[in-house]
Order: structure tokens, then C-alpha cells, then sequence
């Protein structure tokens, strides 16, 4: 049982961190329209900006916060992105 657990949550890791590296490259504006508007924007001194959408997710009993980060380029391209308590992405979020 313990390690079916540990199994499935490997395989979440690795979705999520496919799906994450997957938006490196791509315009901002791409992604903006994909996602929306994000939770949190900020403004870096090199002309970089770092987006934050936040999504809340779980039971009552256990409510948890996915963070997913990007941070795009002076010339508005995805650079790199990360993301922290998550559960697996669709393809589609």
C-alpha cells in the first residue's frame, strides 16, 4: 500500500513537471490567454516578470495550495517555471 502511494505520487510529480516545462519558450501572451489573469505578478529590475496562479484544492478536512510560477523574459518569452503542491495537471489546466 505504502508503496502504491509513493508510486502514484512520482507519476503526479512528473505530470505536473512535464506539463510546467511544456510552456518554456512560449510567449506570455500565450499563456495568459490559456490561464487567465494571473494570481500575483511582479515586476523584476532586469525587465523579467514572474506570474503566480493559485489554485485552491482538496477536502474540507484537507484543504491544500497549488502555486504554479512562471517567469518570462525581457522580449515576453516563457524562461522557466515551477510550481509547488500540486496535484497532477490535465493537459488542459
Amino acid at each position: 500500500m505504502i508503496l502504491l502511494a509513493i508510486a502514484m505520487s512520482a507519476t503526479s510529480c512528473a505530470s505536473t513537471s512535464r506539463e510546467m516545462k511544456s510552456w518554456v519558450g512560449k510567449p506570455e501572451t500565450e499563456l495568459l490567454t490559456s490561464w487567465g489573469p494571473p494570481y500575483a505578478s511582479q515586476e523584476l529590475d532586469d525587465g523579467r516578470v514572474v506570474h503566480t496562479w493559485r489554485t485552491i484544492w482538496g477536502k474540507r478536512d484537507n484543504i491544500r495550495t497549488c502555486r504554479q510560477t512562471f517567469t518570462i523574459s525581457a522580449k515576453k518569452e516563457i524562461e522557466s517555471s515551477s510550481y509547488r503542491g500540486c496535484p497532477r495537471l490535465q493537459s488542459t489546466w
